[in-house]
């Protein structure tokens, strides 16, 4: 038997207190100062509640205020970077469903010409839309992993090899053209 534990007749001996209830104060002063105590912490609560609620969105402002990364800072750099490759990547994505879409409407509407015109109609639309979403998905495919903009034929064809990340690129005699984006 464990050695912390009580057996029954051990909890037997042990002493029980018998607690006393706690008697209601009946104190006419104390009543009264208690009926006139409730209105005002009434109110109280109320303004309190206002209180917080602009504490709460001032403490909003000022974490955002002083806890937003600079844009200086490598991390937000690279939330840019991640923003604008996915931001690319997506609108091209939404751009092959479109011609998904596109195509079935087309065949939808072909369905209400005469049965003469639509296999013509139908076989021509789904070809063409069949060689566009190959050479989309294919263009898609061969798109780089960090930028989307880049291509990774090199990676298919072992000829070209991209320089590693940390390599400066001498941009000393480049025409540099200013404009409003977020230089990274």
């Amino acid at each position: 038997m464990d050695m912390n534990v009580l057996s029954p007749d051990q909890m037997n001996t042990l002493r029980s207190f018998e607690y006393k209830p706690i008697q209601a104060v009946h104190d006419p002063k104390l009543n009264r100062a208690n009926d006139d105590l409730k209105p005002v912490l009434k109110k109280l609560k109320i303004e309190n509640d206002e209180v917080q609620k602009d504490v709460s969105a001032l403490q909003i402002m000022v974490d955002t205020l002083f806890l937003k990364p600079k844009k200086s800072d490598p991390e937000y750099k690279e939330e840019i970077k991640w923003d604008i490759y996915f931001y690319k990547k997506y609108t091209y994505q939404i751009h092959l469903l479109w011609v998904v879409i596109g195509t079935c409407v087309l065949l939808n509407i072909y369905s209400f010409l005469p049965e003469v015109f639509f296999p013509a109609l139908a076989g021509v639309t789904i070809g063409v839309a069949f060689i566009y979403m190959t050479f989309r998905l294919w263009d898609l495919m061969l798109r780089d992993d960090t930028n989307f903009d880049e291509y990774t034929f090199y990676a298919h064809s072992g000829s070209l090899y991209r320089p590693a990340d940390n390599v400066e690129i001498d941009v000393s005699n480049c025409v540099i053209r200013e404009d409003n984006y977020i230089h990274l």
